[in-house]
């Protein structure tokens, strides 16, 4: 009976973080549905709008290599109380307050709390899970995180329409606050195993790292081709998600067909709801053939012709413009694959540094192209103005889209040059293992 209670208790801890990370990317996509508002609040154009969402990314990027070395080494429920508490603070800045500055501010601090997301969330998994459930938990709680940011575009889309975007701002910051506080009760909780742990827990101590011994393992992890590869191929794929699904979408979608912001963020979110599909199925199908490489390629390729379909038809019907996005997602999902190039290649010890170096690669493209697009708006924008705000043409947001087919176009021809690595080497050690294991029965 005890053994049910413990595991019914982790499976409701673990389930928090699972939210959180739920919560992070919708604070993540949230700038994308009020973009109109936004802009006339603070009085900015498009570059400025561009780079407020991208204060996000200013933060969440460099923190990826540093957020395993923390919560390996600090305790849990003081690290992620404190990051729910820092979205939470974010997000009631940014619904308060009518300077530029101190929005961006928040974004950042939305960003820095946000990096422990799905991190903290896996840790909790192997605080809390039996071994042999870590891996359908962390496959469970990625692909929640895109559901998250499907239907939280659609929801604030609605929430906005109807209440304003600070009212709707407001109550996702209460509910932050309400996060805080059950995380601070909740997380203070140890468990009590009878099972075998995933090694990334406090009690294999072989995997707790100094940050003078992360730091050494960085600089072998930074010299590997292979892995940069890996990183730019991630960065690649995962710009037209971060960057036009993430953002960019929704005015984009309501400048080409005329959508209101409602029917533009449920096209939009088809894409997080075809990452949210496909991300387990790429990784099944590249260990059933034993090739990342082949799989991104392809992925890329149907993706970047996809793109070109939907981004370009004034004429498509809703529905096919739906289907089509989340086409786009399950495809472009092979982003997910970089991952494992980059564990593949590695030993354990160091396989969660080089997962977070070619994460920290993927969130560049975030980082420097949501201010580019609304740079690339501005340098082609006509001038065009009504009511003292500026208006950008079709014209304008298909010149200023043109660099996700690109990216993806670039994505399969790397794909095309490069030999795979690592992954038939550590199929056949696994293999080897599940030999040994066999032969001990």
């Amino acid at each position: 009976m005890k053994k049910n209670q413990s595991l019914r208790l982790g499976y409701f801890i673990v389930t928090l973080g699972a939210l959180f990370y739920f919560y992070e990317y919708f604070l993540r996509i949230s700038p994308s549905v009020m973009k109109p508002q936004l802009m006339h609040s603070f009085h900015i154009d498009a570059t400025l709008f561009g780079t407020l969402s991208a204060f996000y990314f200013y933060a969440y990027t460099p923190m990826q290599l540093a957020v395993g070395v923390i919560v390996d080494k600090f305790k849990l429920h003081w690290v992620l109380s404190l990051a729910v508490l820092c979205c939470t603070i974010g997000t009631l800045l940014m619904a308060t307050t009518h300077s530029y500055t101190l929005a961006a501010f928040g974004r950042f601090l939305q960003g820095f709390g946000s990096a422990f997301g799905f991190v903290g969330a896996l840790k909790l998994a192997a605080m809390w899970l039996p071994a042999e459930r870590f891996a359908f938990f962390s496959g469970s709680c990625a692909s929640l995180g895109f559901f998250g940011a499907a239907f939280g575009e659609i929801l604030l889309a609605q929430m906005v329409e109807s209440l304003g975007w600070r009212t709707a701002i407001e109550n996702f910051a209460i509910a932050g606050f309400v996060f805080t506080v059950v995380f601070w009760i909740f997380l203070r909780l140890k468990p009590q195993h009878d099972t075998p742990l995933h090694p990334m827990t406090h009690g294999n101590k072989e995997h707790s790292l100094s940050f003078k011994e992360a730091f050494i393992h960085l600089k072998y992890i930074v010299k590997q081709r292979y892995i940069w590869i890996a990183g730019i191929l991630s960065s690649l794929m995962f710009l037209p998600t971060s960057v036009f699904a993430a953002l960019w979408g929704i005015p984009y979608l309501q400048a080409l067909h005329h959508y209101s912001a409602t029917q533009a963020a449920l096209a939009t979110s088809m894409i997080f709801i075809g990452w949210g599909i496909g991300a387990p199925i790429q990784g099944y199908i590249s260990d059933y053939l034993r090739n990342r490489i082949k799989v991104i390629g392809v992925g890329a390729l149907v993706s970047c012709i996809t793109s070109l379909l939907v981004l370009y038809s004034a004429t498509m019907s809703f529905a096919i413009t739906c289907i089509l996005f989340i086409i786009f997602g399950i495809f472009s999902s092979v982003q997910v694959l970089t991952f494992s190039m980059a564990r593949d290649l590695c030993s354990p010890k160091i396989a969660g540094m080089a997962i977070a170096f070619v994460n920290t690669l993927a969130m560049l493209g975030g980082m420097l192209f949501q201010r580019g697009v609304g740079q690339i708006l501005d340098w082609s924008w006509s001038g065009l103005m009504i009511h003292g705000e500026r208006v950008y043409r079709i014209q304008d947001y298909e010149h200023a889209v043109t660099v996700i087919p690109v990216c993806l176009a670039i994505s399969a021809i790397i794909a095309l040059f490069i030999r795979e690595r690592g992954i038939q080497k550590r199929m056949d050690k696994s293999m080897q293992a599940q030999t040994v294991s066999f032969s001990q029965i």
